[in-house]
Formats: structure tokens, sequence, C-alpha cells
């Protein structure tokens, strides 16, 4: 016969206690989750708010709109009712009455280009009534730019002015260099330099009102930007080129 061993009897193992956790109080953080909610809650409720604004104001105004087109078309209808003697009846009244409102606008549709054509033409330099707009007087000033015209975008070019008109010119200023040299001195350089004289005295007007005015009239250096090596303003009869 088969023998049997006795089990062996299983022997208790000691386990060590679990060391006693530390549990940390949960504080609530009001930054940055708390108030960034906040924030987004005011701006979305800021944007939704907007939105129904505006649509509210959209709404109004086409409400507005349509009450002023049926009123006009109410109005229309029994006028032509009135001069049809009674024959359109309810229906077609408001039928001709919306048809003449169709007419009305599709002619004033003109008026309205007009309109806005002045107004873009003319804004923003709307002027009040009453007010003339400058114009600059008309002097000897124009007759070089005239002159100068056909010379195009470049300095270089033929002389398209004269020594005498330039002399002419610089009288009709009063210029203290209105002198025959002085003028033939100009339009000599012109040639030497290949600059069309034209130019150069249109320069001298823009200037100083040919010598005429702001520091040039105590100076008297052509265009106050000539100088010599002892930075003194070079008079007319020392400007050389």
């Amino acid at each position: 016969m088969p023998t049997t061993n006795p089990l062996p009897t299983p022997t208790a193992t000691k386990v060590a206690p679990a060391a006693p956790r530390r549990i940390l109080p949960d504080t609530p953080r009001t930054w940055p989750r708390g108030r960034l909610n906040e924030a987004t809650f005011v701006l979305g409720d800021l944007g939704l708010s907007l939105l129904h604004f505006v649509s509210w104001l959209v709404a109004g105004v086409a409400r507005l709109i349509f009450w002023a087109a049926r009123s006009l078309a109410r109005g229309l209808g029994r006028m032509a009712n009135t001069l049809s003697r009674g024959r359109l009846g309810s229906r077609g009244t408001e039928i001709a009455g919306w048809v003449l409102v169709v007419v009305v606008l599709a002619g004033s549709y003109p008026t309205w280009g007009t309109v806005s054509t002045w107004v873009g033409a003319h804004w923003p330099n709307l002027r009040p009534h009453g007010v003339v707009a400058y114009k600059p007087p008309s002097s000897a000033c124009a007759l070089p730019r005239a002159s100068c015209a056909a010379a195009g975008e470049t300095l270089d070019g033929q002389p398209s002015i004269s020594a005498v008109k330039i002399l002419q010119v610089l009288q009709a200023y009063n210029s203290p260099a209105a002198t025959p040299d002085f003028a033939a001195d100009l339009y000599d350089l012109g040639i030497k330099y290949g600059v069309n004289p034209a130019y150069a005295l249109g320069f001298f007007a823009f200037e100083s009102q040919c010598g005429t005015a702001g520091i040039a009239t105590t100076t008297r250096s052509l265009g106050n930007v000539r100088y010599n090596p002892s930075n003194s303003p070079v008079t007319y009869t020392q400007f050389n080129g």
C-alpha cells in the first residue's frame, strides 16, 4: 500500500507594518486657473452681449426700413385707388402701393449715385458755405515753370529759357540779382553742366523768391546753400559755379 506523508504545516510570516503616510491638505488655487476661468467667463459674456446687441440693432434697422416702406406703399396705394375711383379694391391697392414704391426707389437710384459721387469727390475736403478756396496769385514765377514744362522730368537738357527771359523774371521779382551779368552767368552755367537753366531759376525762386524773402535778403546768397571755405555766404558777384 502506498504511504502518504503528512502535508507540512505552513509557518506564519511576519509582515512589517506599513509606514504611516502624510496627508497633505488640498488648498484651492486662485491663480491662474480660477482667475483665468473668471476672465474667460467675463470676455465670453461680453462677446455674447455684443453679438446680441448687434443682432438686435440690425433687426431693428430692418424693421424700421420695412415699416417705412410699408407706410409709403399704403399711402401710394390709397392715392392710386383714389385716382382710379375705388376700382382697385383692397388687394389691388396694396399691390399698386408696393409697385409704386419699387418705381420710386428705382427712379431715385441715379440721385443716390450723384450724391455718392459728389461726397466721394469732396470728402474729406468739404468746405463750409461761403469759404473760397485759396488761389495763389499769378506772378512771374509761372513763366519759367511754363517754359520748363517741355523739358521732361530730368534736370539734364538743352536750355528751354533764354538769358533775356531769366532777366525779365528776376526784374519781375524785384530781385537784387536782376542784372544782365547774373542772368548770363546763370544761363552759361546751365550750358556748362548740361542742366536746363530754367530749373536753376526755378530753384532760386523756390528757395528765396529770387532773393527777396527770408535770410537771402541779408546774405544775398544764391539759394542760401553755397558757401566758400571761410563759411560766409557767397554773394551773387562771387558765385561763379
